[in-house]
């Protein structure tokens, strides 16, 4: 990451706010899943197994991802800049809830269905955070920007874990303890609502391309013309993840960088929170196309040429999220217009092979991943520690030397990128995974095992950025939403259906050699079909303009 690029960011005023947004946000996911995972997995009076875990990832995860959809089509026709404003505020009020339940030792089903609505309003905000960038930096800065706001605020999640570790020590490992820590976290969601609302409403977009003004006879159209407003709030917000799209970027050069392999030049970009945490992330190129097919040359303008280009977006004297006009659209069409939107999203992937492949690459690695953090946390629970209090920090311990790879990851991606291209360094990752599993893992010793976490680190910020960059790269931003809805849906599914298979198998204590052996390799065969089916593609693919 270069240190002029990187001051030319930094001097935007946008970016810092966008930026400012972020890190509030992240830093309270940190705190609030520390919170959660104490009050689950590192109870005293509650004994963690693989089943349990599994059904903790699925509640949490695959409805979660099933809000994907509806994050990237809404966040298509809504303002952005009120997304990432309401959202947090919707999160603040959500998480007092749990805490309700929590001080009242409540832990069953209206617990979980309190965390799962929690974790899905967060698809909106990551998602909406995503598509925003490329309206507040040049694609020519993206990569950096991507790698820079991602990497660091993966960092700040770790820290945010941190001060919930020690919010835990002060408040105490009970029920008391843990509501009182979400008390904080909802403070600190509202201050992340609080930042955004510096942003200017109409210059995170969204904007349309020519190929989306066109009529459509579909539900989506239908909806258009209607106001929309997110299920249970009148004004308001959400993300995904990644998020929708998820997630995250990798530093590069103030120009486009060179991929010296497979025979393409292409820009690089991409990153994510905790692992295990739901996230993900991206955004395509800053410049936005207009359905007249001229570009919006500087960002300065962008809300003015929003307007001209027929947008309604948001009704700006309604101060609502929604399109403007005079009737809901009815449950059915709304229904119809999301599915609609999810179709469009796929098809517009079907036509760019890069980015099918991007996507199929970070699904394969997710699931392997989420078989491995399964492992980890029955090891710290019950293998690698003798009591739930030194459990929790060897977990802790993990996540942050998983955090330091991802923090090197975004270090040495760039200029990897550089020189052999990002298809090329996904592909030597996930070879990398391999072997540093087999050498590693195999003695399911601590010290060995936090070795392996670092490496995981590196190998899932690395595989992430340069993802991301190539949704970002060959992405319209009239599809952003849709698109970083489906990889938001791949993202967590693929990671709780990993949980849920591994439940089938794995002992309390975690200690598998067999599915170790396994996850090496498939890491192996991956990294293998990967190189070859990037190898056979030609040229770069970037967005229409």
């Amino acid at each position: 990451m270069r240190a002029g690029e990187l001051r030319g960011i930094l001097g935007g005023r946008d970016f810092r706010r966008l930026y400012g947004t972020r890190l509030a946000s992240q830093l309270t996911d940190g705190v609030f899943q520390v919170a959660l995972a104490g009050y689950v997995f590192f109870s005293p009076e509650r004994q963690a197994t693989a089943a349990k875990a599994a059904a903790a990832f699925a509640v949490t995860l695959l409805p979660y991802s099933a809000l994907g959809p509806f994050a990237g089509v809404f966040i298509d026709r809504w303002r952005r800049r009120q997304i990432l404003v309401w959202t947090p505020v919707l999160r603040a009020l959500l998480v007092l809830l749990v805490a309700g339940l929590v001080a009242g030792g409540q832990d069953g089903l209206g617990f979980f269905l309190g965390v799962l609505v929690v974790l899905g309003v967060n698809r909106f905000f990551l998602a909406a955070l995503s598509a925003a960038l490329p309206h507040v930096v040049r694609r020519d800065q993206l990569v950096t920007a991507n790698a820079f706001t991602v990497t660091s605020g993966t960092i700040i999640a770790f820290a945010g874990a941190g001060a919930g570790y020690g919010l835990r020590r002060v408040f105490g490992a009970g029920h008391d303890g843990t509501a009182l820590i979400l008390v904080v976290a909802a403070a600190l969601f509202l201050l992340a609502g609080l930042i955004a609302t510096t942003l200017p409403k109409g210059l995170l977009g969204p904007h349309r391309t020519s190929e989306d003004v066109a009529p459509r006879a579909t539900a989506l159209a239908v909806a258009e013309a209607t106001p929309a407003t997110v299920p249970g709030v009148a004004m308001s917000d959400t993300s995904p993840a990644s998020e929708t799209a998820m997630p995250d970027a990798t530093p590069g050069s103030a120009t486009p960088v060179s991929d010296a392999s497979p025979g393409h030049a292409t820009p690089v970009s991409a990153a994510s929170p905790i692992p295990g945490a739901p996230m993900s992330n991206a955004a395509a190129g800053a410049g936005t196309p207009m359905p007249d097919g001229a570009e919006v040359p500087g960002l300065a303008d962008v809300s003015g040429r929003a307007e001209a280009s027929g947008r309604a977006d948001v009704s700006e004297g309604s101060g609502g999220v929604g399109a403007g006009g005079s009737e809901a659209p009815r449950v059915v069409e709304v229904l119809g217009g999301v599915l609609g939107g999810l179709a469009d999203g796929a098809r517009h992937i079907a036509r760019r092979p890069q980015a099918a492949l991007a996507l199929g690459a970070i699904s394969f690695h997710r699931f392997l991943y989420g078989v491995v953090l399964i492992m980890t946390l029955l090891l710290c629970r019950n293998h690698f520690a003798g009591d739930p209090d030194r459990g929790l920090e060897t977990f802790a311990l993990m996540l942050g030397v998983s955090g330091a790879g991802y923090f090197a990851a975004a270090l040495i991606t760039p200029p990897v990128v550089r020189r052999i291209s990002k298809q090329a360094w996904v592909a030597w990752q996930l070879g990398g995974a391999a072997v540093g599993l087999l050498v590693l893992g195999m003695p399911f010793a601590e010290r060995p095992w936090a070795a392996g976490a670092f490496l995981l680190g590196v190998v899932s910020q690395g595989v992430k950025l340069c993802v991301d960059t190539t949704l970002q790269e060959t992405i319209e931003d009239a599809y952003r939403g849709r698109v970083f809805a489906v990889y938001d849906m791949l993202f967590n599914a693929t990671f709780a259906a990993a949980a849920a298979a591994a439940a089938t198998w794995l002992p309390a204590d975690g200690r598998a050699t067999v599915t170790l052996l396994a996850v090496v390799a498939a890491y192996g065969m991956g990294a293998v079909a990967y190189w070859t089916a990037a190898s056979r593609m030609r040229g770069p693919a970037y967005a229409l303009r």
